[in-house]
């Protein structure tokens, strides 16, 4: 089970590429914006061998799966213009399928795609829930959660949430068992949760749901989020400002007291999921009148199956600092002004702080209550992370930065580029440092950095076009030697002609 997500291109999906047909069999264009449209009766099969796929299906070529044929490279001419050749015309079906052209170069062409829902363009919250099981990629979606086959991307099940007209607001990548956890909650006109006050557990072989609960949470304001889910191994644990709660994610009854750690000194307990699970709480202790006061922070790593924490150690902290945690294994801490440490995950003693202090906290951006950052990973005794540069007054551009885990030192740093987003893969691999890289109008790239120094090289580009049916937040999953890219914050793309998910090769066939 993997712990950790639209588009086609030349030769899609792993398919051959197909003889040119008759001119009477081509089709012609659909009209600007005109869209296959729920409820309407499926099209003849189309010329050059497409059949409409049903709404919500992955769109593959006859004969899929099979490794993506070695690209033919561009041809140029003495003026140095690109050919460039026009292969096929797709028409996909089903709500938010639209006319998609294929153009021939020499970029990586993605084996399946799956047309965003029309339900997705209603909301705007951004979740993490994608999954892996040996056969089928589990996406959370905006009314529940889909399987899709990850050979050939047709959908396997669809389960909607609990209750009427309620969005996911947060999916941890982080499962096991083959369980996945969605909390969710009604959603405003304008898609911003209103609540999120629900969480639910599927069975991620057959989509079964196994349990729902209601908890006591309430916005602040719309998009607000007053719930944090925390999953390690088989355990959830559900915090709100009024509850806090460790269930068992198959049957969703009390694990263990998740309140234990409170007490006259420390009021206030936060956990995070992932490979370990962490509990940080805030704790005062003496008389302000006095200058007796002391503030500071216990870490503790919890054993999930009891509750029991393995070992605690104490932080130094002032009053209005925050302390999180940017990954649970390698264990690495932010605190407050002190900026980045990395913990022995066997008995919590510090091992190194990094170089950098707190202007390094810019890096490994996108966290969601109870979960490690994203764009963060680890490759041996390497710990990357991605994000903006503080001193970059530019804007908009990133880079990716290394640190020793032992001794803390800077390892390397690249120089910042324009991309849209830059992901760090969490590949279990050992020594190859691999990255996709969001490019704001070139095609996506799967791009590897040198351990020793950081050099960077490309290792796919894929088609043209893939980047424009994404998300502008589209975050992408390693699984079994692919790119698996989930986007399903329509709402941030004023076009139906968008892209749920998307398969594409992570290394060259």
């Amino acid at each position: 089970m993997s712990t950790n997500g639209p588009t086609p291109g030349m030769n899609p999906h792993g398919q051959q590429p197909f003889p040119p047909p008759p001119p009477q069999q081509v089709p012609s264009t659909p009209p600007p914006g005109t869209y296959a449209q729920p409820g309407v009766p499926p099209q003849p099969q189309q010329a050059y061998g497409y059949q409409q796929p049903a709404p919500g299906q992955g769109h593959q070529f006859p004969g899929a799966p099979g490794p993506v044929p070695p690209a033919q490279p561009r041809k140029k001419s003495k003026a140095g213009l690109v050919v460039v050749l026009v292969v096929a015309l797709l028409l996909l079906g089903g709500a938010g399928g639209a006319a998609w052209f294929l153009l021939g170069n020499s970029s990586a062409e993605p084996y399946w795609s799956v047309p965003t829902d029309a339900e997705a363009l209603s909301t705007v919250d951004e979740v993490d829930g994608t999954w892996f099981t040996d056969k089928a990629v589990v996406q959370t979606w905006a009314g529940g959660v889909k399987a899709f086959n990850k050979q050939t991307g047709k959908r396997l099940w669809a389960k909607p949430l609990p209750g009427s007209g309620n969005v996911p607001c947060i999916a941890p990548a982080q499962s096991s068992g083959d369980i996945g956890v969605v909390a969710y909650g009604a959603s405003t006109t304008d898609g911003l949760t209103e609540s999120c006050d629900g969480v639910v557990a599927y069975d991620l072989n057959s989509g079964e749901e196994l349990w729902h609960k209601e908890f006591k949470a309430k916005a602040d304001a719309p998009g607000d989020l007053n719930l944090s889910v925390a999953r390690a191994g088989e355990v959830v644990v559900v915090q709100t400002s009024k509850e806090l709660r460790a269930l068992k994610v198959s049957d969703g009854s009390v694990a263990w007291d998740a309140g234990k750690p409170l007490n006259k000194d420390c009021e206030k307990v936060s956990y995070t999921g992932g490979q370990n699970l962490i509990w940080i709480r805030s704790c005062y202790a003496g008389d302000a009148f006095k200058d007796t006061e002391r503030w500071w922070k216990d870490v503790a790593l919890i054993d999930p199956a009891t509750g029991e924490s393995k070992w605690m150690e104490k932080f130094p902290s002032e009053q209005a600092e925050k302390m999180s945690v940017y990954s649970t294994s390698p264990l690495v801490i932010q605190n407050g002004s002190k900026g980045l440490v990395s913990v022995d995950e066997n008995t919590g003693r510090t091992l190194a702080k990094f170089e950098g202090g707190e202007a390094i906290s810019s890096y490994g951006t996108w966290a969601k209550s109870g979960s490690p950052l994203r764009t963060v990973t680890s490759v041996g005794n390497i710990f990357v992370m991605s994000g903006s540069d503080p001193g970059d007054y530019e804007g908009g551009r990133q880079s990716m930065i290394a640190f020793d885990l032992n001794t803390g030192k800077q390892l390397w740093k690249t120089k910042p580029e324009k991309v849209i987003n830059l992901f760090p893969l969490h590949t279990g691999s050992k020594d190859r440092i691999l990255a996709y890289e969001d490019r704001a109008s070139d095609p996506p790239r799967l791009v590897e950095f040198s351990a020793k120094d950081g050099a960077k090289k490309t290792v796919l580009e894929y088609a043209d076009g893939v980047q424009e049916s994404l998300s502008a937040t589209a975050q992408p999953f390693w699984n079994a030697d692919r790119v698996y890219v989930s986007s399903i914050e329509g709402s941030l793309s004023t076009s139906a002609d968008s892209y749920a998910l998307v398969a594409l090769p992570g290394k060259k066939q």
